[in-house]
């Protein structure tokens, strides 16, 4: 590699905080100095942050193999262990000897079984490491023969010595804080540039030079590639080289910087590391509407942008708030996974794929590790574990698209870019949401004192009344098709399952939720069992998929009690009809029932509280609730008087059959069945304040409720519902989402990240198998690395202010050292 000289100014003060610093530090040139000594060809900032981000690394490199008076595991030990001794005694549990893991501190100098530890710190003699290497019986010689490996003298040597010194394991010199080395001298007084103190000491040690300086033309041909990707044309050629004056090369630099080619160069290995593509990447690969994105990150470049703020924006810009339609957009590396709507496929099967594709993105980015292995088993070779692994799920699975894609170039969640004519007031509007959105976030942040002034207070949520409750289901099991009524006075009852078995896990708004499969139907027996003139109270939470194909998930009951009986169809029933709920009460289908349909339609693949009520008399006795409001109904029908009969044989059923019809790959959660009307007071209260009753009721302590609890309490129930002032802000968000949506309907849709409300979990999978659901974490960083910040929230948010922490090592050592490779096509 040929070098050309470099200027360099007083040293300059740098703290390594990865990383506030513009997109553009990188490439600040040296100054070309004709006749000047070879130097590396670096910017002044590469030198000056791998100075300190990538010094172990270059300090590493400038030292001969020579004995040295303290021995280094990193640097002595290490390399020995992991060329003769890891295959049966490293971190693969699959190919372990003996029980034995000499890589960690931890196993190594700990007793196994009956036997001793295998390394007595400070005792070479005790240490069965020692005995077994420098052992010559061919039966207990370690390694053993047929492993055709022979540790050299020196390398018995070196781990007597390390032994005898205390056998001080180091963790990974990736995995530690760098520190700012001394710059090694050199012998050549003109060589100033600190990298090339580096390479100039090491060359002096191998008894090698420097190569002689480039010439002008090869000099901007190598400038203009690494800058723009493009080669200099002739005139730009005859310019430079006819540019004597001081600077010439500078000012070649600013115009290649200048170019907006320079940030589509820069651009293009970044879109590469977080997989962009303008398709969905699986089944009809169809094209995705994402370009945006791509925009944004050229124009990070090409602005000059500060490289946190480059990553904040990617990682969580939707939890910012975003104050720029460009921070929305840039959540488009959140969304570049690959994405099917292949009919055949399972919905939790494509979930766990999607976040599996995530977190190893998100390794291979920011971390520089192969994450994915943790998928299945504790990593190999790094120290992930696999509870790592899903530690970072839980951090990247609580977004809210679909697990399909629909074959669409937009699927939800979506931004639209305004057209020209409305852009300037879409833009206004969008700087006034993310104000009323701060104000928000600042108010919620508040939300464990106000809930504690609240309780101090003496108020409390309050229970619905559990008269005439028949059946309580809250699916909470988590496994099998076992059915557990919880009513305080249920009735012994045959519950079961027919047809194919229950789904358990993902989905969920608080505990895990149960789901119907393709021909699922869960029969609840004799309860629900009414005539015309009894009143019922029957609903509870669900959640419709939208699947692939024409046909969809189908339409047809929640909840039902109707059956054919002498061609009458008798019966009542809550059901779906495309976006839109029904009730249906038959006494013979056609001549007498009332039949009503919600007029507001509520989009399939959220959680929505649905429950009807019904007083026992047919005109003005059926209301049906969504959300805890009474929703205002269309009635297809209404012939069915107090005379007509409309009790069943036919045995209540969740997901049942009507008229032929079967609502297929439900969720769903607390079914409750009431013999009474419950007023519209105790319906606002069962979806939110009854649980939160519960809860209250069973530990006054907020400081003692679970994650799950605190969100259902201080979240769903105090600050939704009792909290005032919460609820004026966040009507005026919605107010200025439902103003920008307008302003911009005719707009370029782009893939945007939106948060889930719900808390972040994931489930760890035996094996990486989306249907062996073993433990439910929280979000959570590699146990090896500095933890989240105090303060920080357990979201994207808080998972990108940890990467840009000063504590955390690894991610500046991987920026700086991919823009090495970027730039000299090799990294450190």
């Amino acid at each position: 590699m040929s070098h050309v000289g470099s200027s360099w100014p007083a040293p300059l003060s740098v703290t390594i905080t990865p990383l506030p610093m513009t997109l553009r530090f990188l490439f600040v040139t040296p100054t070309f100095r004709s006749g000047a000594p070879g130097a590396f060809a670096a910017s002044r900032a590469i030198a000056l942050f791998l100075a300190t981000a990538a010094s172990h690394v270059v300090v590493a490199a400038s030292i001969p193999a020579r004995a040295e008076a303290t021995v280094s595991f990193n640097q002595h030990v290490q390399p020995i262990l992991s060329e003769n001794c890891y295959h049966c005694h490293g971190p693969d549990a699959t190919s372990r000897k003996a029980g034995l893991r000499l890589d960690r501190a931890e196993f190594a100098l700990a007793a196994r079984d009956e036997h001793g530890p295998a390394i007595v710190a400070g005792k070479p003699e005790a240490s069965p490491l020692v005995q077994r290497i420098e052992s010559t019986d061919e039966k207990r010689i370690m390694p053993p023969p047929e492993a055709h490996k022979t540790l050299k003298p020196e390398e018995l040597a070196t781990l007597r010595r390390w032994v005898a010194q205390g056998a001080v394991y180091e963790e990974h010199w990736a995995f530690v804080a760098p520190k700012r080395p001394r710059l090694p001298a050199v012998a050549d007084k003109k060589v100033s540039h600190p990298v090339d103190r580096f390479i100039g000491a090491r060359l002096a040690g191998e008894k090698l030079a420097l190569s002689p300086e480039a010439d002008r033309r090869t000099l901007l041909r190598r400038v203009s590639l690494d800058l723009t990707g493009i080669l200099p044309t002739e005139s730009e050629i005859a310019a430079f080289l006819a540019d004597r004056k001081p600077g010439a090369y500078e000012r070649v630099v600013d115009r290649l910087l200048a170019s907006p080619r320079y940030g589509e160069h820069r651009a293009r290995y970044w879109l590469d590391y977080v997989r962009y593509a303008d398709t969905h990447g699986h089944h009809l690969d169809n094209f995705r509407s994402i370009w945006p994105y791509r925009d944004y990150v050229i124009g990070a470049f090409n602005e000059n942008r500060s490289f946190d703020q480059f990553v904040l924006d990617q990682l969580a810009g939707d939890l910012l708030p975003a104050r720029s339609v460009d921070q929305l957009a840039a959540t488009g590396f959140v969304r570049s996974n690959l994405t099917t709507n292949e009919g055949g496929t399972v919905p939790e099967e494509v979930f766990v794929n999607q976040t599996r594709d995530r977190v190893e993105s998100f390794g291979a980015t920011f971390l520089g590790l192969t994450t994915g292995c943790a998928a299945c088993h504790d990593h190999k070779f790094d120290p992930i574990s696999q509870r790592d692994f899903y530690g970072l799920a839980a951090y990247l699975n609580n977004t809210a698209e679909r697990a399909w894609d629909f074959n669409i170039a937009d699927p939800e969640p979506v931004m639209r870019l305004a057209p020209p004519e409305t852009r300037k007031l879409a833009e206004e509007v969008f700087v006034q949401r993310a104000d009323w959105q701060a104000k928000l976030e600042a108010r919620r942040a508040q939300g464990e004192v106000l809930l504690k002034a609240w309780l101090d207070g003496g108020q409390r949520p309050q229970r619905v009344s559990d008269e005439k409750l028949e059946v309580r289901l809250r699916m909470d099991e988590g496994k099998g098709n076992e059915l557990r009524n919880s009513a305080p006075e249920a009735k012994a009852a045959s519950f079961s399952v027919d047809g194919t078995p229950l789904e358990w896990g993902e989905e969920n708004w608080f505990w895990p939720s149960a789901r119907t499969d393709i021909a699922s139907r869960i029969f609840l027996g004799e309860v629900g069992d009414i005539d015309t003139g009894d009143a019922i109270t029957v609903g509870g939470w669900f959640l419709i998929r939208v699947k692939p194909g024409s046909s969809g998930t189908g339409d047809g009951p929640l909840i039902s009690r109707r059956a054919a009986r002498d061609g009458q169809n008798r019966g009542w029933e809550i059901y779906a009809q495309g976006e839109r709920f029904g009730v249906a009460l038959i006494s013979e289908q056609g001549k007498h029932e009332l039949r009503a349909l919600t007029r507001k339609t509520f989009p399939r693949g959220d959680w929505v509280h649905v429950m009807l009520t019904y007083t026992g008399t047919p005109r003005g006795g059926v209301k049906l609730y969504v959300n805890g409001v009474a929703a205002d109904l269309d009635f297809v029908s209404a012939t069915l008087d107090a005379s007509s009969s409309i009790r069943t044989t036919a045995a209540t059923a969740i997901c049942g059959y009507a008229d032929g019809d079967l609502l297929r790959e439900m969720r769903f959660q607390d079914l409750r069945i009431y013999r009474r009307a419950l007023s519209a007071a105790e319906i606002g209260r069962v979806a939110f304040e009854d649980i939160a009753a519960e809860i209250v009721a069973r530990e006054p302590n907020p400081a003692k409720w679970s994650r799950d609890e605190t969100w259902v309490v201080r979240e769903r129930f105090f600050l939704e519902q009792i909290d005032a002032e919460t609820r004026k802000i966040a009507s005026t968000v919605a107010a200025h989402d439902a103003a920008y949506q307008a302003l911009t309907a005719n707009g370029t849709p782009t893939l945007i990240a939106r948060e889930k409300r719900t808390p972040a979990y994931a489930d760890m999978l035996k094996r990486g198998d989306y249907f062996a659901r073993e433990e439910k974490v929280g979000p959570s960083t590699p146990h090896f690395l500095p933890p989240l910040p105090d303060g920080q929230p357990e979201n994207r948010l808080g998972l990108a202010h940890w990467l840009l922490a000063p504590e955390n090592p690894l991610f500046a050592r991987v920026t700086v050292n991919r823009m090495w490779q970027e730039l000299f096509g090799r990294g450190l």
